[in-house]
């Protein structure tokens, strides 16, 4: 029976403290609404108000306006705490009120000063898109640099070709060298043609030097002439330059050189029998020309 017994008492005391809290509530809660309400009437000056509860100050310095909050209470039919949330519900609008029009007139000032701001930036705007009109873009620069006018294009001349054959002998050391022919030659005589030859040697070092025979008057001469060159080792000539010159002979003066065709030989296939056509090259310096 203990338990129980020791429950009952708990209930009870759980059920003094509920009743001695709700006391302790009745009591300070008028006195803590009518602190608000005076609070309110001060800061908001309602003089109207304030007519109909009258402040009379004590010597313990509160307002005893309890009374007459009472009796316009009771007047109208409602408790007091009813007509001070009704009091305080209605300052809460007019706050609201207030704020709403300080937020708008806000709001105004905002979007002013941010229709300011965009015309600077429109006018900034405008600005660079000027710039990019007046001024164009690097990369367009070098472009329209890089690639010059046709008209300005030096024209380049054509010297004709030449064709030729090269055969490398392995048993004997042998580099057989073939002027089939040229075609399309410059005219470099007053007639309108030229008298050309071939002059064939080595580079770099010149010692051995052929040549074939003038042909006259004519601009695709047909030559089909061969020359050997002996005693070259593989290895040696890996070293060479094969050089065809073409002169146009003159009787009186000095040879005038047509073109050149350079053959490096450590650029060709010796092992097979090489046979084709190459442009003719114009003559830089006299480090290319034999003439006799």
């Amino acid at each position: 029976m203990a338990i129980p017994y020791i429950s009952h008492n708990i209930h009870n005391q759980q059920t003094r403290s509920n009743s001695d809290a709700c006391m302790h509530f009745l009591k300070w809660y008028p006195l803590f609404q009518y602190a608000v309400l005076g609070a309110l009437f001060s800061s908001l000056d309602l003089t109207h108000v304030v007519k109909l509860f009258p402040v009379k100050p004590t010597t313990n310095g509160t307002n005893q306006f309890i009374p007459e909050l009472e009796k316009l209470a009771h007047d109208h039919g409602i408790e007091p705490w009813v007509l001070v949330t009704i009091l305080i519900g209605v300052a809460v609008v007019i706050l609201g009120i207030c704020f709403c029009c300080i937020r708008r007139c806000f709001r105004k000032r905002r979007a002013k000063d941010s229709k300011k701001v965009v015309d600077l930036k429109s006018v900034q705007l405008l600005g660079s898109s000027y710039k990019e009109k007046v001024q164009p873009d690097m990369d367009e620069l070098t472009e329209n640099a890089e690639e010059p006018d046709d008209g300005e294009k030096p024209e380049v001349q054509k010297l004709g070709k030449l064709q030729y054959k090269l055969e490398y002998d392995f048993n004997q050391n042998c580099f057989s060298v073939t002027v089939i022919q040229a075609e399309d030659l410059p005219a470099l005589d007053m007639g309108g043609t030229s008298d050309p030859y071939v002059k064939v040697y080595l580079l770099p070092d010149k010692k051995k030097k052929f040549e074939t025979k003038v042909h006259r008057k004519t601009l695709n001469p047909v030559f089909n002439e061969t020359f050997v060159f002996k005693n070259l080792p593989y290895a040696e000539a890996m070293n060479k330059t094969l050089v065809f010159a073409i002169f146009d002979f003159d009787r009186f003066s000095k040879h005038d050189q047509i073109g050149e065709v350079k053959v490096p030989l450590c650029t060709v296939d010796l092992a097979q029998t090489i046979e084709e056509w190459r442009e003719l090259q114009s003559v830089e310096g006299e480090g290319g020309q034999v003439i006799s």
